[in-house]
């Protein structure tokens, strides 16, 4: 059985299924699965651009990060 927190994940990425997978932190102590998905580069095949995002684990639920701060409304809930 898959926890609340994957759930959002898998339908995140399917949600940026062109993007790779740059980063995901578990936080231990902490409410968050912390996930970044990269833009590839045309040219080079390296990450032209990251796109991060925080997703509840209690919940499913979610957000973006602007400025390190993570957004008050998700932007998708499981």
């Amino acid at each position: 059985m898959k926890t609340l927190a994957m759930i959002g994940f898998d339908r995140l990425r399917e949600m940026h299924a062109t993007m790779d997978l740059v980063m995901a932190v578990w936080q231990p102590n902490g409410p968050w699965l912390l996930v970044t998905f990269g833009q590839p580069s045309t040219t080079d095949g390296d990450i032209h651009a990251c796109y991060p995002f925080a997703i509840l684990k209690t919940t499913g639920a979610v957000y973006g990060i602007h400025d390190g701060e993570v957004d008050d409304e998700p932007l998708l809930t499981v």
